[in-house]
């Protein structure tokens, strides 16, 4: 197999560049996951919050509310407070020096006992944490229950002891952290870093190598090597595949090992994020095909690579959360490859093992596989012109 043996061969003058990439995803990926990680932890971390209550109503109800949230927060209480006081809480939430402010309205008791709970009270709260919603969700918790047992006839004091003793039950089953379907884990977040290192890696090298094959001195020692045109391109299209699927075994193999080193225990979804990352392997072949066919030098090859896999990655959520682009940007990724990538890894980030093969992840994988037949039979008109023309 003189074709494949020497695309192989070839491989060993790209080792530098492959160290490069191979190394930014080894750093920057684990950083980026443990950033997300660290980020997730502490927005979903249940613990004692620092909660000032405003309580301009100092009823029997305000007060039970109050003494409610001094079982588990670390509550300061007011009585008034000026426009300038309230915009240093205001700022104090902001800048993460308290939690929460519950600003308890003059006639909130009234409020109450006539059935009605919409703005009885107002609060401040970060919108960045998850504690502030989650503060917020307890207070609508405690007044609904409240509200039961005022219209069921009970008095005000037998209302707020038995509202009290059934949040005491809700609250022994909280956990340390919320749980988000689409919260992403370690995994799933090396996963969506390995996008730029598995593109850059197979754009490069297999835009290189189809674009060094066709220079004159090469070509023609490889059609007088007594090979038949089926078998040298399909030798090489063999060997653009083993280098493919090495790359994309190897970034795999580390995920899964920095998975293991990180305390990762539940690999049922890695299937099928493998299987994910093989669509887009192809696609990396495609794009590097493409290349190779209106550039002349490897350096053109890199510059063209850099321009395209930087532009998706940007654009279609590798770098940045596709929650963070605007609209028009994210309709503008549709049009990219990575951008069925990104969701495919969301989609299986959101879905239970047991539903991911689905309709929604074939359509996912299945453009990705058009894209790249795209890019090829992009190459091939290109390449079919330049013979045409003899560019």
């Amino acid at each position: 197999m003189p074709v494949f043996k020497a695309v192989i061969k070839s491989l060993k003058e790209y080792r530098s560049m492959f160290i490069v990439y191979f190394m930014i995803f080894a750093v920057f990926g684990p950083m980026q996951a443990n950033a997300q990680i660290g980020k997730n932890e502490k927005m979903f971390s249940e613990s004692s919050l620092r909660v000032t209550v405003i309580d301009q109503d100092d009823s029997e109800l305000s007060r039970g509310l109050t003494d409610y949230l001094e079982t588990n927060e670390e509550v300061e209480v007011l009585r008034t407070v000026s426009d300038r006081e309230l915009q240093n809480l205001n700022d104090d939430v902001n800048f993460e020096q308290k939690d929460y402010v519950l600003l308890i309205d003059q006639g909130f008791e009234d409020k109450l006992l006539k059935g009605d709970t919409k703005d009885s009270i107002q609060y401040i709260k970060n919108g960045q944490s998850a504690s502030g919603y989650l503060m917020t969700e307890k207070i609508d918790t405690y007044l609904n229950y409240l509200m039961v047992y005022l219209k069921s006839g009970y008095d005000e004091s037998s209302a707020i002891r038995n509202t009290a003793e059934d949040m005491k039950e809700a609250d022994e089953s909280q956990v340390s952290i919320l749980e988000n379907p689409n919260m992403e884990d370690r995994m799933s977040v090396l996963f969506r870093f390995d996008a730029y290192s598995m593109m850059m890696m197979l754009i490069v090298f297999s835009g290189s190598l189809l674009t060094a094959l066709k220079k004159k001195d090469i070509a023609a020692r490889i059609r007088v090597g007594g090979t038949s045109f089926r078998r040298r391109y399909g030798e090489l299209i063999l060997a653009l595949l083993t280098m493919a699927v090495g790359v994309t075994v190897l970034l795999i193999g580390f995920t899964v090992l920095d998975s293991l080193v990180h305390g990762v225990t539940d690999f049922t979804k890695l299937p099928y994020y493998v299987i994910n990352a093989f669509a887009a392997m192809f696609v990396g072949i495609g794009i590097g095909y493409f290349v190779s066919t209106i550039a002349k030098e490897d350096t053109v090859v890199n510059m063209i690579a850099n321009m395209i896999n930087l532009s998706m990655c940007f654009l279609c959520g590798v770098f940045v959360g596709l929650e963070y682009l605007s609209d028009a940007v994210i309709r503008v990724a549709h049009f990219m490859p990575l951008y069925w990538y990104i969701m495919g890894n969301q989609w299986i980030v959101s879905t239970t093992a047991s539903e991911i093969m689905s309709t929604t992840f074939a359509t996912q994988l299945g453009l990705q596989l058009l894209f790249a037949a795209a890019f090829f039979m992009a190459g091939l008109i290109i390449s079919k012109k330049k013979e045409v023309y003899n560019v």
